[in-house]
């Protein structure tokens, strides 16, 4: 896979196949006991990006972020995933 750079888009994009990407947004620098909306806008933003850039791809949304609880205010990107900090290691 080629990387770019952008100026735009996701934190982090992997092809997990020819025709599924998973663009995911890290906060694993994040304090707060919620996602925020901002964070869920951007990651919606990043999916949105990618559908774009990659026609007839398939966008799976995921957050890495120490919670997986969502502040009130903020709406979930439909079929995100969160990556917790456990759940991170686990994966490493």
């Amino acid at each position: 896979m080629q990387v770019a750079l952008y100026g735009t888009g996701p934190d982090n994009l992997w092809a997990l196949s020819g025709d599924r990407h998973a663009v995911t947004e890290l906060k694993t620098g994040c304090t707060t006991d919620s996602i925020a909306k901002k964070d869920l806008d951007q990651l919606g933003g990043s999916v949105r990006w990618d559908v774009e850039q990659h026609p007839g791809v398939a966008a799976l949304p995921v957050m890495v972020h120490p919670s997986r609880a969502l502040d009130e205010r903020a709406i979930a990107v439909p079929n995100m995933r969160v990556v917790t900090p456990d759940r991170l290691q686990a994966l490493k």
